[in-house]
C-alpha cells in the first residue's frame, strides 16, 4: 500500500485550483465592473432627474420667456425667464439656466448654482418653444448627460416639456 500522492497527482491538483481561482477572481473582478457601473448610472439618473426637474419648475413658475436673452433650437442652448422672487414676496425676477464647461448653471437674483456636477458632462441641451395657441406656451428641454470613468462611459437622454404659468388659462 502507497502513502502519500504522486508528483503527477501534485501537478493536476495544483492545476485545477489554479483554474477555479482564476475563474473566481475574474467572477469578483466582474463584479466590481457592474457595481461601479450600477454605481454611476444611479448618479447620473439622480442627477439628470433632478436638474431636470428644477428646470421645468422654473418654468412652470415663469410668466414668460426673455427672447433676447435666450438661445433656443440649439446646443448648448440658453433660457432666460421672467419669473418670481423665491421670498414669496411676489416681485419679479429673471432665472438663467446656461452650461458652464459642460456644467448645467442657474442664475437667479444675484446667485447661481450648479445643478450638475463636475463628475459629468451634459454635451446636448436645447430648449425649445412650443406654442398652442395665441395664449399657451411651453418649453421642451432635450438634455444629454455624460459620466465617464477610467474603465467606462455611461450616456443618458433626458425630456422634459413643462407649461409656462397661467398661459393655460383661456
Amino acid at each position: 500500500m502507497k502513502r502519500g500522492t504522486s508528483v503527477i497527482e501534485l501537478i493536476v491538483y495544483g492545476a485545477l485550483f489554479a483554474l477555479v481561482s482564476i475563474g473566481a477572481i475574474d467572477l469578483i473582478r466582474q463584479s466590481y465592473t457592474v457595481m461601479a457601473k450600477v454605481r454611476l448610472q444611479r448618479e447620473i439618473n439622480t442627477e439628470g432627474e433632478l436638474s431636470m426637474q428644477r428646470m421645468m419648475r422654473e418654468v412652470r413658475l415663469a410668466s414668460d420667456i426673455i427672447m433676447a436673452s435666450s438661445t433656443l433650437y440649439a446646443s448648448p442652448g440658453t433660457l432666460k425667464l421672467q419669473t418670481y422672487a423665491d421670498d414669496g414676496s411676489g416681485a419679479t425676477t429673471t432665472a438663467y439656466f446656461y452650461l458652464s464647461s459642460g456644467v448645467l448653471t442657474l442664475a437667479k437674483a444675484t446667485s447661481s448654482i450648479a445643478l450638475t456636477s463636475s463628475h459629468s458632462t451634459i454635451d446636448n441641451l436645447v430648449f425649445r418653444l412650443i406654442i398652442a395657441s395665441t395664449t399657451s406656451k411651453a418649453i421642451k428641454i432635450e438634455m444629454r448627460l455624460i459620466a465617464t470613468t477610467s474603465a467606462f462611459s455611461i450616456v443618458n437622454n433626458f425630456y422634459g416639456t413643462a407649461i409656462f404659468r397661467g398661459s393655460y388659462n383661456q
